[in-house]
């Protein structure tokens, strides 16, 4: 990840205010319910998720609400958005364990092996090579039969950043201001 990208992602002013305004949480709730349900209706017994980048904690909960026998893992970078994933994923107790570390080292984190690992909301910071990295441990930690689901964007060729904001922003309705 970015230097820059990351030492944003460790204010408290800026997390305050990217959750605030967060422009696609609504966008992702549809995908997300479409993965739940993939899984749910797979035969796979889910026993653990593993919730790569997840912020507040959204995706998370949604699955261990499917899954209520599941256990998850919250995997982010930033120790400032771990107090918005506490609080909404507080009634969960003990099944939610929470692992401050880098997605882009995944291998590094010890993590159970999971039959569900998603992500929606920070591959797209990555290079390719280390997105080809993260596919390839998510892979290695997936048990048999396990789900992986990516619902964000990712690098592409230059210029897409210049033509995904205005479609973003087009259908979100943009932020309220730019952070």
């Amino acid at each position: 990840m970015e230097t820059e990208q990351l030492g944003s992602w460790q204010s408290p002013d800026y997390i305050a205010a990217w959750a605030g305004e967060d422009a696609i949480a609504d966008l992702l709730e549809l995908p997300r319910r479409i993965s739940a349900s993939l899984v749910g209706t797979s035969g796979v017994e889910v026993r653990h998720v593993v919730d790569l980048g997840s912020g507040p904690g959204g995706y998370l909960e949604l699955l261990l609400d499917a899954f209520p026998r599941a256990r998850g893992t919250w995997v982010a970078a930033s120790a400032r958005m771990g107090p918005l994933a506490r609080g909404r994923l507080a009634r969960f107790g003990d099944r939610v364990s929470f692992v401050l570390g880098d997605v882009e080292d995944l291998a590094s984190l010890a993590l159970a092996p999971a039959q569900a690992i998603v992500s929606s909301r920070v591959i797209h910071h990555f290079s390719h090579n280390a997105i080809r990295g993260v596919y390839r441990n998510a892979y290695e930690l997936l048990d048999e039969g396990g789900w992986f689901f990516n619902l964000d964007h990712f690098g592409t060729p230059a210029g897409w950043k210049e033509r995904y904001r205005p479609v973003r922003d087009e259908i979100t309705g943009g932020r309220k201001r730019k952070l």
